[in-house]
């Protein structure tokens, strides 16, 4: 398997982005991959440009989006951090020739072509998608597109979280615990990462809701609408069955009524600790 380095990372209090280096070693990066998630690209293009979303131009006018990718924003820690990203990706992508294969029926309402991305890195080609989560230059975004890599996605990600690197020395970026209320200001209408273990179920005949942590003002509460409930247990996961275990949570959150995510996808949800698992039927 492909090994990626990336060097001189030492954020500190001024995320002091100076360079990545690729090396390849020993064996082919993909051979291991599922035969469902890309290995390799179908269609050829050279960067032009990438802007701070990190959507790729290519020569011939394509405009990529990289599926299962949240660009990273500015914080009050560092309020360039998109942008010395998209320079990072800018020196190791542009003018060079990518590979990539479209995810999806079409550009999508930007225009863009959501897409996994494949470039240059030591004698072979890596996913741009999967090395951004890996760089920890990136969080995963669950999605229709994304989620026949989701394994190998959220792998990266989770290996970066782990190491702390990139945006996870950012304290914005630190997932948040339903016992810590006061971390949910600020992050309104946001992409948020919360932990907690579930308290209590309460179905209902339209939508079916966990709630996390302690009861209260500040009870933090997972909602799922009743239509989507038969995705989640094709892929495993039987949402009524989630009584003690503890979550980690993805999307965006609202304060409305009490802070609040929303899931449509079984991506968006992980079982951690001990019952630890990623939903069946998911990045295969």
């Amino acid at each position: 398997m492909a090994a990626i380095y990336w060097l001189n990372f030492d954020l500190g209090r001024t995320f002091g982005l100076v360079g990545l280096i690729f090396l390849s070693l020993l064996q082919p990066a993909r051979a291991a991959m599922p035969a469902s998630c890309p290995a390799q690209g179908e269609k050829t293009g050279t960067v032009t440009e990438i802007d701070e979303q990190l959507d790729i131009a290519l020569a011939d006018g394509t405009r990529l989006g990289l599926v299962g990718i949240e660009p990273p924003r500015p914080t009050a820690l560092d309020g360039a951090l998109d942008s010395k990203i998209r320079d990072q990706l800018r020196a190791w992508l542009l003018d060079h020739e990518v590979t990539y294969v479209p995810a999806g029926n079409g550009p999508d309402r930007w225009g863009r072509v959501p897409a996994f991305v494949f470039a240059p890195a030591g004698e072979g080609m890596i996913s741009v998608n999967e090395a951004l989560l890996d760089a920890g230059f990136a969080r995963y975004l669950p999605g229709e597109a994304a989620h026949i890599c989701h394994a190998r996605l959220l792998a990266a990600e989770a290996g970066a979280r782990e190491a702390t690197l990139g945006i996870w020395r950012d304290p914005y970026y630190a997932i948040i615990d339903t016992g810590k209320p006061a971390i949910f200001e600020g992050k309104d209408g946001a992409l948020a990462l919360v932990e907690g273990k579930v308290t209590r179920i309460a179905p209902t005949r339209f939508r079916t809701r966990l709630y996390l942590g302690s009861n209260g003002p500040h009870v933090f509460t997972i909602t799922v609408i009743q239509r989507d409930i038969k995705m989640f247990e094709a892929a495993g996961m039987h949402v009524s069955r989630l009584l003690g275990q503890t979550l980690r949570v993805r999307g965006l959150l609202d304060l409305s009524f009490g802070p609040e995510i929303e899931v449509s996808r079984p991506d968006a949800l992980e079982i951690i600790g001990e019952a630890a698992k990623a939903p069946s039927g998911l990045g295969r």
